[in-house]
């Protein structure tokens, strides 16, 4: 396991509602929070789209980081996320894919969720959007298997 610690900001929507976080397990804890496990202000507005996160050597780094991301008005966090992901999109989405016939969400899921083992789907982009070049590997350690672009 790396050490360290992860800054991350999930959202509802396209510059709607923001939940800022800390972790020393990014993939673990976004899981969490996309099955609804995570933190109950994340499940009851529905903040399962992770729209940004950012790598810290130290976890201590991580923690003073976030509780200043926290402080900081909605539009320069708008202006954090957008500098990397202008659309908002899940970078969630963007790391796992799974494949077309196994696309389709459980009965009983949000559409946003999916269920199953997924794939590293643009290992390319993982620097771009963490900051670290380590993050298809912590995926693949975690089970999850490489699946070519569509």
């Amino acid at each position: 396991m790396e050490k360290g610690g992860w800054v991350y900001i999930m959202a509802n929507r396209y510059r709607g509602g923001m939940y800022v976080g800390v972790t020393s397990d990014a993939l673990a804890r976004v899981h969490q929070h996309r099955e609804g496990m995570g933190s109950r202000h994340v499940a009851d507005f529905g903040k399962t789209r992770l729209v940004y996160v950012e790598h810290h050597e130290e976890i201590e780094q991580a923690i003073a980081r976030e509780k200043l991301v926290k402080k900081w008005r909605r539009e320069w966090k708008f202006a954090l996320i957008e500098a990397n992901n202008p659309a908002w999109d899940d970078l969630w989405e963007q790391w796992f894919a799974l494949p077309a016939d196994q696309n389709k969400p459980k009965p009983g899921l949000s559409p946003g969720l999916r269920s199953g083992k997924g794939g590293f789907r643009d290992r390319a982009m993982a620097p771009v959007l963490t900051g670290c070049g380590w993050i298809g590997d912590l995926a693949s350690e975690r089970g999850f298997r490489a699946v070519s672009k569509v």
